[in-house]
């Protein structure tokens, strides 16, 4: 859970439409600024990189894979998304489930239906047929009210205390 809301928090930050299209604009008017297409490349590269990992983190990973793909499947079905913004998530998810298809036969059985999971999420959410589980409900829990764990309350919230 904590992952999911951690990835889930970050990406709300990131993927909001008036960001995006910022975003699209600010290429428009100057090809060296990032665009949305480059912002979800990269992010789509960072969590489906593959890297060596351990049982524990395989499942770290595999939960923040389905909130990404579960986030990016959302912003591309927000009615206030500009045409250019849900041009680049629909090209992106479509490359991602094409990415997840060629992958899934490399993989161990939890990969492999995780990534066959999220790829008819895909394939349903763009071709806007049958419910997409997740997409707008399902949603990791919100972050906890109050001071991080293990925070002392003290304007020096590096500091921990150990008794």
């Amino acid at each position: 859970g904590a992952a999911a809301t951690a990835a889930d928090f970050t990406l709300s930050a990131l993927l909001p439409p008036e960001r995006l299209a910022r975003l699209a604009d600010f290429h428009r008017r100057d090809a060296a600024q990032p665009g949305v297409a480059e912002l979800l490349a990269a992010l789509i590269e960072r969590a489906f990189a593959p890297q060596p990992r351990g049982v524990r983190q395989d499942e770290i990973t595999r939960t923040v894979q389905a909130v990404v793909v579960r986030r990016l499947l959302g912003s591309a079905l927000q009615p206030t998304q500009t045409p250019a913004v849900r041009a680049a998530l629909e090209d992106a998810l479509r490359l991602l489930a094409a990415r997840l298809d060629r992958e899934a036969r490399a993989s161990t059985p939890a990969d492999r239906a995780l990534r066959a999971m999220l790829s008819g999420d895909i394939t349903r959410a763009l071709a806007r047929v049958g419910p997409t589980p997740g997409v707008l409900s399902g949603a990791p829990s919100d972050i906890p009210p109050g001071p991080p764990i293990g925070s002392t309350g003290t304007t020096d919230e590096c500091e921990w205390l150990w008794r």
